[in-house]
């Protein structure tokens, strides 16, 4: 059997046991204040771009972490968040918004609730301007110290949110870089919304670190609102709180049960991590020697 065959195989295994793996039912979000609460992710790759994961496969996965809704973000493109959209419609799954990470060497912008891709060889202000012509909410993705000159205060005022918590986040230096932007635009009198994302490839998990999502209803068009308008919270490694003040002790009085400020490893089964490595490998099996067959 040659090399290719094999990398053919370990690619269905990926797909199809991943399938297997991630089969359940949405936990129904909780309600507070007459709100409900989406468990979200806004920060999610996906096969197609340098995700490992098929749309597919990562809509029943994020299902099986409880998320009620995710933004699918690959690097400047909007082809899988697409596909992803209409395979959730087509089964009653999470919510998910078509997203891009607008990516720069100067920026990494995550564009939330776009219609098209928007270029990213534009300025930061364009591009950020180019989400809001969609309808969609800006948000920075990792405002790590290195980005911080990209962010005047002209361009943070046209942002809508900041990543407080972020797989980096896991790296005190780098929390405290995250914490300190979003800090520091409040004490400028800029309020940008509160965000936790994953940053999901491969290694890490969807969820990792959520954003609690204040809603009427469970739709792209006001998952979207509520992102423009800060109806969210974020909890970072400490248990600490950001986000409206309100809704912070709304969940201070009504803790919800699944997780919140909780960053416990939260049970991937070993088929789920399994058939990610399985789809990994053949997928990088067929790109190399598929090359070394044209060569």
């Amino acid at each position: 059997m040659s090399f290719r065959s094999v990398s053919g195989i370990l690619l269905i295994i990926g797909f199809i046991g991943g399938t297997i793996a991630n089969s359940v039912e949405t936990v129904p979000p909780a309600k507070r204040g007459g709100y409900k609460v989406l468990e979200a992710d806004f920060h999610v790759h996906s096969f197609f771009g340098d995700g490992v994961l098929s749309p597919f496969n990562l809509v029943l996965y994020g299902q099986s972490k409880g998320l009620h809704a995710f933004a699918v973000t690959n690097h400047n493109q909007t082809f899988s968040a697409k596909m992803a959209r209409w395979f959730s419609n087509l089964i009653d799954g999470p919510t998910i918004l078509v997203g891009q990470e607008i990516t720069s060497p100067q920026y990494h912008i995550i564009g939330v609730g776009l219609t098209e891709t928007v270029d990213w060889k534009q300025s930061v202000t364009e591009a950020i301007d180019a989400v809001h012509e969609q309808g969609g909410a800006a948000i920075v993705a990792h405002p790590v110290s290195r980005y911080w000159p990209t962010y005047t205060n002209d361009v943070l005022g046209k942002l809508d949110g900041s990543e407080v918590m972020h797989l980096m986040a896991f790296t005190e230096a780098r929390w405290l870089e995250l914490r300190d932007f979003y800090l520091n635009a409040e004490e400028k009198g800029i309020s940008l919304t509160a965000i936790g994302s994953s940053d999901f490839h491969w290694f890490n998990w969807l969820g990792l670190s959520k954003t609690y999502v204040f809603v009427h209803d469970n739709t792209e068009e006001e998952i979207v609102e509520a992102l423009r308008n800060g109806l969210t919270v974020v909890y970072d490694l400490k248990g600490n709180a950001y986000g409206d003040p309100e809704l912070i002790d709304l969940l201070k009085e009504q803790p919800i049960k699944t997780e919140v400020g909780d960053y416990a490893y939260n049970g991937s089964s070993k088929l789920d991590v399994v058939t990610r490595t399985c789809g990994w490998f053949g997928l990088l099996g067929l790109v190399v020697f598929g090359r070394f067959k044209g060569e």
